[in-house]
């Protein structure tokens, strides 16, 4: 049994209209359960809950500012290096030798007159005192003739010395292994050594030692020869050994 929504009267469950005001039956909706909301995915970088800022558009003006200043300091530093890897002046190469070469012959000669000033005939004990004096006269001429073998090295050769430069540079390659000979030879001296026991301890590395100096002063004399600096220099060269 069922009634009619329009005038109350009782119908059968089968009518399709009111058996008393013929008003059309109408099925009620049948309404769905509502399904969970899905809220939107927050965007990349931008807190949940916050408005994403806007979007601004290129500025190119910045960007040619920019690319032109870096055109400008790589410009700069290529011409700097340009000139860096340029030869130097003549003049100035040939001062700079002669300083060099002035200064190893001063550091040289210093060295050598330390040996000349120990005071003990050829029997007797070289001493504490003499030993110390010239093991820091060796380690004080190998410093000096590092640092200007070093100075040499970083100098930029004109081209037509270039040869003779890089044979000056070994010569004093050839020197300082000479000189560390030597000072090994020191360093296994005991105060108690005597010149004459020291000639027989070390007969084989003294001749090891005199080959590199003199090989290492023949390559220098020719190199200064040919840059035309030797006589200039001769006076110097001859105190160094």
């Amino acid at each position: 049994m069922k009634y009619c929504a329009q005038c109350g009267a009782p119908n059968t469950d089968e009518a399709q209209f009111c058996e008393k005001c013929g008003n059309a039956w109408v099925a009620a909706p049948v309404v769905s359960a509502p399904g969970p909301v899905v809220a939107p995915a927050p965007m990349p970088g931008v807190a949940p809950g916050t408005v994403p800022p806007a979007r601004t558009g290129p500025r190119p003006a910045i960007f040619i500012v920019a690319a032109a200043m870096l055109l400008v300091v790589l410009g700069a530093v290529g011409v700097g290096w340009l000139l860096f890897m340029q030869p130097m002046d003549i003049a100035a190469y040939e001062d700079k030798v002669t300083e060099d070469v002035i200064a190893t012959a001063e550091s040289v000669t210093t060295m050598g007159e330390a040996f000349n000033d120990v005071d003990t005939s050829y029997d007797e004990p070289i001493g504490d005192e003499n030993l110390a004096m010239l093991q820091d006269a060796v380690a004080e001429g190998i410093d000096g003739v590092q640092a200007a073998r070093d100075d040499l090295a970083g100098l930029r050769p004109p081209k037509e010395y270039k040869r003779s430069h890089d044979r000056l540079v070994a010569s004093y390659d050839r020197m300082l292994e000479g000189l560390v000979v030597l000072k090994e030879m020191l360093g296994e001296i005991t105060a108690d050594d005597t010149s004459s026991t020291l000639s027989e301890k070390f007969s084989d590395r003294t001749d090891d030692f005199s080959t590199k100096l003199e090989k290492s002063t023949a390559d220098m004399q020719k190199s200064l020869e040919d840059m035309g600096l030797y006589e200039s220099l001769s006076d110097e060269l001859s105190n160094m050994f």
